[in-house]
């Protein structure tokens, strides 16, 4: 019998507004998710360079992630987005990695290819892929538009990889007219051009604004139907963009009464000195 892999949960929540809806919203689901599969769990809430801590260098802190002594010890950390709620009544573990790829998931198939290009013309987004990239500044060929709200790497591997991308990126985040899309286009493009991206099935990264606004429910008793069913179908639903703001009651509800999340070893990962 293997020796299981050692696996690290961790997501990004700097702030002390942005982290009080986490910790309401988000957090139990992180807590039992991971402690339902023996793995260890942290919250990046502080910056890991000081030199930039402007709120758009807030999502690239990932890349910043596997170079800390404490994660080194990790064979596999799986980064969710603060805003992503974890199924943990799901069983599921990890599908089959390469070490040497970064797994993701590729929202330009959700909910269909064909429903999304549909969505991105009316509301006059770019028309493709590799129009979504051009406009941060990153020309690539491609038909996968990489969310980065979801990343599964080994430290091992990706430590330099990742670090090199935060001090190419880091200068050009500061104001960026892209806001929070210039991370994931830039953490897209260098997983594409690098060649070091697994694509990974859609339910570890399930973008509930897509799902909704191309399924276009008709009522609220029909809206909370689809995000039911999302929440239970999915490994990791995705509120993007906010989208958790109308749903907050619903996923309030997610969550037993009285029961507390499980308290796992490093939970807090802050600056460094």
């Amino acid at each position: 019998m293997g020796v299981e892999p050692r696996v690290l949960l961790s997501t990004t929540a700097i702030g002390s507004q942005y982290r009080r809806w986490y910790r309401q919203l988000f957090e139990p689901s992180h807590r039992w998710f991971a402690s339902n599969r023996n793995w260890d769990f942290v919250v990046i809430d502080r910056f890991l360079d000081k030199a930039w801590h402007s709120v758009e260098h807030i999502p690239l802190q990932k890349l910043l992630l596997a170079d800390e002594p404490e994660v080194s010890k990790y064979d596999w950390v799986v980064h969710i987005d603060a805003d992503v709620f974890a199924n943990w009544r799901l069983n599921i573990n990890l599908p089959e990695m390469s070490e040497s790829r970064v797994g993701g998931v590729n929202e330009w198939n959700q909910p269909t290819r064909e429903a999304r290009a549909a969505w991105n013309l009316e509301w006059n987004w770019p028309k493709t892929p590799t129009d979504y990239y051009s406009a941060a500044g990153f020309p690539l060929e491609t038909s996968m538009l990489i969310n980065t709200g979801v990343l599964v790497f080994s430290p091992r591997y990706h430590g330099d990889f990742f670090k090199d991308i935060f001090h190419q990126v880091a200068p050009a985040a500061s104001g960026h007219p892209k806001g929070f899309h210039f991370e994931q286009a830039a953490i897209g493009y260098y997983l594409q051009l690098n060649g070091v991206f697994l694509e990974m099935s859609k339910e570890w990264n399930m973008i509930w604004t897509l799902l909704k606004e191309t399924r276009k429910p008709t009522s609220h008793r029909a809206r909370k139907r689809l995000l039911s069913h999302a929440l239970d179908q999915n490994v990791f639903t995705h509120f993007a963009a906010a989208s958790w703001k109308q749903e907050r009651f619903q996923l309030r509800r997610r969550y037993l009464i009285g029961r507390r999340p499980p308290q796992m070893g490093l939970t807090s990962l802050g600056s460094r000195q």
